[in-house]
């Protein structure tokens, strides 16, 4: 940060992997501002959810362990490195808790982070969801995981986070992915 800062207000903001570099990063950037500035961060289609994915031959969720999420989320790690919250990884004891630092949901569910934060999230985000259902859903089994997976996430975003505090949650019940610019 710049000697004089002189700006009152900053807002963090990200979209997509831009928001969880939002969550990974809001404490740090809040350090190193100074304590007259108001500040917010606010992510954008950054938030993702463990859950299993749609078994087209048995039109069931999968119960392959781990989960594609969990597979994506290491291979992510492993290809470009870097850390989640400073927090998190200060706590981390393995390789596992480590990984679980880069994830927007275990992250903010164990409080780590303590930046005010606003979250907008489409509840049937069309990028997070191409890889758990066919999307359109072809068949009464597809659009019963689609509403499934619907009711789970917002539940999640609702139940899980609202007792956190400094967490705000606009949710909406849309395909949209990534609409704040």
């Amino acid at each position: 940060i710049p000697k004089p800062f002189k700006a009152e207000e900053v807002l963090l903001t990200g979209s997509s992997a831009g928001a969880i570099g939002v969550v990974n990063n809001a404490d740090d950037v809040r350090q190193a501002l100074p304590t007259t500035v108001r500040y917010v961060a606010m992510m954008d289609a950054g938030f993702f959810i463990n859950y299993p994915d749609f078994d087209s031959k048995t039109n069931l969720e999968s119960t392959a362990m781990p989960t594609m999420r969990e597979l994506d989320l290491t291979s992510a790690v492993a290809a470009w490195g870097g850390r989640g919250d400073a927090s998190c990884e200060a706590a981390a004891t393995d390789s596992a808790a480590h990984t679980r630092c880069r994830s927007v949901y275990d992250v903010l569910r164990a409080g780590y982070v303590q930046t005010p934060l606003f979250i907008r999230q489409s509840v049937y985000d069309m990028v997070q969801l191409k890889m758990l259902v066919p999307v359109p859903p072809q068949d009464a089994a597809g659009k019963a995981a689609l509403k499934a997976y619907g009711l789970r996430f917002a539940q999640t975003l609702v139940q899980d986070l609202k007792s956190l505090s400094g967490i705000s949650v606009f949710a909406t019940n849309d395909t949209r992915h990534g609409v704040i610019n």
